[in-house]
């Protein structure tokens, strides 16, 4: 009896069927993969989405492709690797592209988008002018800590870490420690000496011997 009780709840149970809400959303929408977990979100637009095996899109998301803003249409691709994870409350929005590295996690409250509006006519309200679109890449085996706010343009190096609240534009290079408002990178593993060491805002490494 406690092996049936165990299988009905196994059955039943939010992994289940995040997992079968995948393999649905896979067949009628062509995904390459079906070994992903997707709980219910707040808003998904599935046609814009592409998703690779073993990703985890955590409840109450909202990733959104803009197809249309204004008079303007837009072919909006959002790409999650295999391995990605989107925990709960994550905002991604996407009228171009945004794609997203293997194995890379994102903590809760994270806002990613590669839109902003434009503020070029005072006499219209700024929710209503023309997209200001730039396309987003984020590396590989990153870590986004919660509140995050990744903006348009954005090119993340691999294995980065972003930290909690910071807010990101700009390009940033491999095993960057990003925080900040505005983000800078504090410091920086250096793949030729195998140590951490310390950089200038951009990523760039500083030469003691200059103490620059």
């Amino acid at each position: 009896m406690s092996s049936i009780r165990d299988i009905v709840k196994f059955i039943t149970g939010p992994f289940f069927i995040a997992r079968l809400r995948a393999t649905i959303y896979s067949v009628f929408y062509k995904q390459s993969s079906s070994h992903a977990c997707i709980f219910k979100g707040i808003y998904l637009t599935l046609r814009h989405i592409k998703w690779g095996r073993n990703v985890l899109i955590f409840k109450n998301c909202r990733i959104e492709g803009i197809s249309r803003f204004g008079t303007k249409r837009y072919t909006p691709l959002i790409e999650l690797s295999d391995g990605v994870t989107l925990q709960q409350n994550c905002h991604i929005t996407c009228a171009e592209r945004i794609a997203i590295g293997a194995n890379t996690a994102i903590a809760s409250n994270v806002t990613i988008t590669d839109i902003e509006h434009g503020y070029t006519d005072i006499r219209t309200p700024i929710e209503w002018q023309d997209l200001i679109v730039k396309p987003i890449r984020i590396g590989s085996d990153c870590k986004i800590y919660n509140n995050a706010v990744i903006l348009q343009g954005c090119e993340i190096g691999n294995h980065c870490v972003i930290g909690a609240n910071s807010v990101v534009k700009g390009k940033f290079p491999d095993y960057s420690v990003i925080v900040g408002i505005p983000a800078r990178v504090v410091k920086r593993y250096n793949p030729l000496s195998g140590q951490w060491e310390k950089t200038r805002p951009d990523g760039s490494f500083i030469d003691p011997d200059k103490n620059s």
